[in-house]
């Protein structure tokens, strides 16, 4: 199975095994910054094919990003490791729960490490605390009365079925 790997796995401990085919992106690489998490992944670099996808994926990795209202959630390698997903078929491994969401979205199937998963797909819009304005993408300050902007959600749909709920 191929899996494409985001540092936020690396970060919870995970380490590639078996004989599973790993992907991940180069700044996935760069953004494990400190001298532990750099030495596991030297040790475990030869487990994980370095790639990076084409433009017409991140293309509809962002598209829906902005859809969902996540967007503005996400860094550009949590959008390239989205756009990896779909171009491979393969599944990705992420305790984001923003790529969760934006993989429910565009039918990437994700797993989790260290049992970190959404419950919900939550489509997401931005509104002031002061005047209450609504907004379509982030931004810090209202343009019309100058208090902060926060985002909240417009749309929940369960991802749990009945018969987890009930356990």
């Amino acid at each position: 199975m191929k899996i494409v790997v985001d540092a936020s796995a690396i970060f919870a401990g995970f380490t590639p095994e078996g004989s599973n085919e790993y992907i991940t992106t180069i700044d996935s690489i760069s953004e494990i910054k400190s001298k532990k998490f750099r030495d596991t992944i030297e040790r475990t670099l030869i487990f994980i094919e370095i790639k990076e996808p084409s433009q017409e994926f991140l293309d509809k990795v962002i598209a829906k990003s902005k859809e969902t209202g996540d967007f503005y959630q996400l860094s550009e390698n949590d959008l390239k490791l989205l756009a990896l997903s779909m171009q491979e078929g393969a599944v990705l491994l992420t305790n984001d729960l923003s790529m969760q969401n934006i993989a429910h979205a565009l039918d990437i199937r994700f797993i989790e490490f260290n049992s970190k998963n959404i419950k919900d797909f939550i489509i997401w819009k931005y509104r002031c605390t002061g005047c209450k304005k609504v907004y379509n993408k982030f931004i810090e300050i209202c343009p019309n009365c100058g208090n902060q902007v926060k985002k909240f959600p417009v749309k929940k749909n369960s991802l749990i079925s009945k018969n987890q709920k009930k356990k």
